[in-house]
């Protein structure tokens, strides 16, 4: 009888701890509904304007209230977004892929390789660099994409 009324009280102990124990600060979806897509990359400027990036040319803006899609990106991986300010920011991904934001919409660049690249970085519109496969860097200085230095994949 102990040991029956024992085993409720755990149970119940259980459910409360886990229905009410987990409320504060738990991560919930806002919008979008989830896409099926990994999201591989997120950048916000300020409270009012992020971006995230991710498979199969996944591209979503945040206004400040909701998450919308951006149809203007090829389907192909999207793997790192950056923005020095709203108006100027850059993407790469798979097959060399680099585009830039120009404060109203995205614009192919070229990059002077096939290699897929992982990561940009940009302190401003003068000194961005992106990283990729096989030891790939790349440099814009404002006049078009460039190796820097040599191939350091070894």
């Amino acid at each position: 009888m102990i040991s029956g009324i024992r085993n409720k009280f755990l149970i119940i102990l259980v459910v409360f701890a886990c229905c009410f124990g987990t409320a504060k600060g738990q991560w919930y979806c806002q919008n979008p509904v989830p896409t099926g897509n990994h999201l591989y990359s997120v950048h916000f400027e300020n409270m009012s304007d992020g971006w995230m990036a991710g498979s199969s040319g996944t591209l979503y803006h945040y206004n400040g209230y909701d998450w919308l899609l951006d149809k203007s990106a090829p389907l192909v991986n999207l793997n790192s977004i950056y923005f020095n300010s709203g108006k100027n920011g850059y993407i790469v991904g798979n097959g060399g892929l680099i585009m830039n934001y120009d404060g109203s919409g995205w614009l192919s660049q070229s990059s002077k390789t096939t290699q897929n690249l992982h990561s940009v970085f940009m302190l401003d519109a003068l000194h961005v660099y992106a990283a990729g496969d096989k030891g790939t860097i790349l440099q814009n200085s404002g006049s078009g994409w460039s190796k820097l230095g040599t191939n350091y994949y070894s």
